[in-house]
Parts: C-alpha cells; sequence; structure tokens
C-alpha cells in the first residue's frame, strides 16, 4: 500500500504503481516533470501505465504539460481513493489494518489469481484450481501449527 501527498514526480509516482492499493490525499497530484527536464518518465511509468489504463490514457498522461489532480487519477484507476489531507495517514493506517486481518493464504491466492496471465478461460481455471488447492494446504498447515 502506498500514500501519496503533495506533488508527485514520475519516478515515484510510477514506483507507487506497483502497489496493491494506491491513495491520494484530494491536494496530491502527479506532476510531469519530465516533460520540462526533457527526459522519458521514469519509475517504471512506461510499464505500469499501459497495463493500468490503456496505451492511449497513458499517452494522454504522459504528454500532458499540466498536473493532473488526485480525483482524475482516482477516476482512471490508478488510485483506490483519495482522501482530505487530515486524518490521511490515519485512514491510510486503518485500511492497512483491514488489510492485515486477512488470512495469508487468501492473500496469496487472491494476489496469485489476479497477476495470472492467460489468454484463454481453460488455462485460467486450471490456474486457479491450483492456487486454491496452495491455499488450503497453506490454511490446514497453519491450523496444525497452531494447535
Amino acid at each position: 500500500m502506498v500514500g501519496f501527498e503533495g506533488d508527485v514526480a514520475p519516478p515515484f509516482f510510477g514506483a507507487g504503481l506497483a502497489a496493491d492499493y494506491r491513495f491520494g490525499t484530494d491536494e496530491m497530484t502527479f506532476q510531469p516533470s519530465h516533460l520540462k527536464l526533457g527526459v522519458p518518465p521514469g519509475g517504471g511509468l512506461g510499464f505500469f501505465l499501459p497495463r493500468l489504463i490503456g496505451p492511449i490514457k497513458t499517452r494522454d498522461l504522459l504528454f500532458s504539460p499540466k498536473p493532473t489532480p488526485a480525483h482524475e487519477l482516482h477516476r482512471l484507476g490508478l488510485l483506490d481513493g483519495h482522501f482530505p489531507s487530515d486524518g490521511f495517514r490515519e485512514k491510510c493506517m486503518e485500511i492497512a489494518g483491514d488489510l492485515a486481518k486477512m488470512s495469508l493464504p487468501a492473500i496469496m491466492g487472491i494476489k496469485s489469481i489476479t497477476n495470472f496471465n492467460s489468454p484463454n478461460l481453460m488455462d485460467f481455471q486450471e490456474y486457479e484450481d491450483r492456487a486454491t488447492e496452495r491455499a488450503i494446504v497453506q490454511k490446514q498447515s497453519q491450523l496444525r501449527t497452531t494447535k
């Protein structure tokens, strides 16, 4: 999970896109400083953005000289939410606390199936079945060690 505050430069925004959950303050903006510097954006933006929002929206975002506000980044699906600066960190900690209550096998299984790339449903379902079996075995192992 990552929380963005203030004006965020491309390398930091790109690196943050690797997180499963991304939040920003209402005042947060993505700053296109790469254009002012005359260099390509860093931090993996060229890798993450097309996968998250497609090549056309990526192009529009990276070629725009204007800062992109948090509400627009949320609309694009690059932020999971945005909150007022007052209490922002506490809200992020609350969300992280809720996530931390989930079982590790469930989390690992969800991440496994959502990150698996398959061109057809049959292959995906076979992979999904194996991920479910792994989660059940891990859960049973945890139960045995806590007894």
